[in-house]
């Protein structure tokens, strides 16, 4: 079977839009009247839609922030002090077993 290189895109009079549903909603952007920049088009307003969520990419470069937060082995050992009275004792030892 041969694949469609068209895949989301319609064309309406001489337009060709960009037609997909995302999170339940319809997207309906016009892209181009030429259909292989079309395409081009919307091989990267979906790439944007995986990356950032939004068929535009965001205004800012995303950034690393400074202080990245805790790292998991010290989140781990603060949720072992809590969840130890919460359960039984071998429950616990399971969770410390799988534990790096």
């Amino acid at each position: 079977m041969a694949k469609n290189k068209n895949h989301h895109l319609i064309k309406r009079g001489d337009t060709w839009y960009l037609k997909k549903r995302v999170n339940g909603r319809w997207i309906k952007k016009a892209l181009s009247t030429s259909v292989t920049e079309a395409r081009r088009k919307r091989d990267e307003h979906l790439r944007n839609l995986d990356l950032y969520g939004s068929i535009d990419p965001p205004e800012e470069p995303i950034v690393q922030e400074a202080d990245p937060g805790p790292l998991f082995g010290e989140v781990a050992e603060r949720w072992a002090r809590i969840k130890t009275a919460q359960v039984k004792g071998s429950t616990m030892r399971d969770y410390r077993s799988s534990m790096p």
